[in-house]
C-alpha cells in the first residue's frame, strides 16, 4: 500500500477519533505526504527518513524563518505512529528506526516590562479581559486552568489556588 493512501485511510480517521491534535496531524501529513506520498509503506526505510529530516530542516517556513529541530520531531513522531499502524496492520515486516534530533525541552519564557505594558495598553478598553490577563501574568496559569477554576478552588484566607486539572490532565499537587 502506498503511503498517502495509508494515511488517508487509516492514520487520519484514527487520529480524528482518538488524537487531541488532529488538526495538527493534518498539517504534519501533507508535510509527510510530499515526501513519502507515492512510496510503498514497505520502500520507507531509515536513510529515507534521514534525508527527510535534512530536508525539512533546511527548507524555510512559510514565514521565511529556519524551521525548528523540535518541529522535526514532532513531525517524525507522526510519521513514527504511521509506520506503527502500518507494522500492527501486517503491512510491513518492521518499522524502521527513527532518531530524533536532541533538543532541549527546557522553555521559560517570561515578558519584559516593556511588552507587558504595551499588552495592558492594548486591553484598557475591556477591564474584565485586563484583569484575566494579570490574573495569568502574576500566576503563570494558562488560560484553561484560569476558566476551568470554581470559588472552592481559590483558598482566600492561605492566599492559595488549587489547580485541579493541568495542560496534561493530571491533578496538580
Amino acid at each position: 500500500m502506498r503511503f498517502d493512501e495509508f494515511v488517508e485511510k487509516h492514520f487520519l480517521p484514527y487520529s480524528r477519533i482518538n488524537k487531541k491534535s488532529h488538526t495538527s496531524d493534518l498539517c504534519i501529513c501533507k508535510a509527510l505526504g510530499l515526501f513519502f506520498g507515492k512510496h510503498s509503506l514497505a520502500d520507507i526505510n531509515a536513510p529515507m527518513v534521514e534525508q527527510y529530516k535534512q530536508k525539512r530542516t533546511s527548507e524555510p517556513t512559510i514565514r521565511g524563518k529556519q524551521r525548528s529541530p523540535s518541529r522535526v520531531n514532532k513531525e517524525l513522531a507522526v510519521l513514527s505512529k504511521i509506520l506503527s499502524m502500518a507494522s500492527e496492520a501486517d503491512l510491513i515486516a518492521a518499522k524502521p528506526k527513527i532518531r530524533l534530533f536532541k533538543v532541549s525541552s527546557e522553555r521559560i519564557r517570561y515578558l519584559t516590562d516593556d511588552e507587558e505594558m504595551r499588552l495592558l495598553e492594548a486591553l484598557n478598553n475591556s477591564i474584565w479581559l485586563r484583569n484575566i490577563v494579570l490574573f495569568a501574568l502574576h500566576t503563570g496559569m494558562r488560560r484553561g486552568e484560569i476558566f476551568n477554576l470554581q470559588w472552592f478552588d481559590v483558598g482566600m484566607m492561605r492566599q492559595a489556588i488549587k489547580v485541579r486539572y493541568t495542560k496534561s490532565r493530571a491533578i496538580a499537587k
